[in-house]
């Protein structure tokens, strides 16, 4: 199996958004560009719903092609290289989600591979922390079997007060 490419300065990022800020509660207007730098190795992408800003995400760890692995495995069974791949990619994200503690704190929750969801379906890998200033969310994504699995970190507005 291809090693999965992993971001070289994570260590970096945990502290960019320890202290991020994002305009949550006011409108934003929508450009081409909605790239948010962060610092001189990170951007994160916007998305908005109209003029309201939704959450960023950026991209920290990527497994190569679904095919390109299935060329390079002892695997016949395709699904089989997409759950090794997806294991993989389980374990890096909490090896960098125990990094990310040191600037962001516990987490305030975490789902492991395997995990069931509500819906009785196998639940995908997430780690949330919820700051006053975002949620931040690492989490494993994989859209589509010809795509490669993605360990991505997303940033939220933060939870209200009521815990909602």
């Amino acid at each position: 199996m291809q090693p999965i490419t992993i971001d070289a300065h994570t260590t970096a990022l945990w502290k960019v958004l320890q202290d991020l800020r994002l305009p949550w509660q006011s409108s934003v207007a929508t450009s081409d560009d909605d790239h948010v730098p962060l610092g001189p190795h990170h951007t994160l992408t916007l998305i908005h719903e109209d003029d309201t800003l939704l959450e960023g995400f950026l991209d920290i760890a990527v497994s190569d092609f679904f095919y390109d692995l299935l060329n390079e495995s002892d695997h016949d069974d395709p699904y089989a290289v997409i759950e090794q791949q997806t294991r993989e990619m389980d374990q890096v994200m909490h090896h960098l989600s125990d990094e990310a503690a040191h600037d962001l704190g516990q987490p305030a929750f975490i789902q492991r591979l395997g995990d069931q969801a509500s819906a009785g379906d196998e639940a995908p890998s997430l780690v949330r922390w919820h700051r006053s200033n975002a949620t931040i969310t690492l989490k494993v994504v994989h859209d589509d079997k010809e795509l490669p699995v993605r360990l991505v970190v997303t940033v939220s507005p933060p939870r209200s007060p009521a815990g909602s």
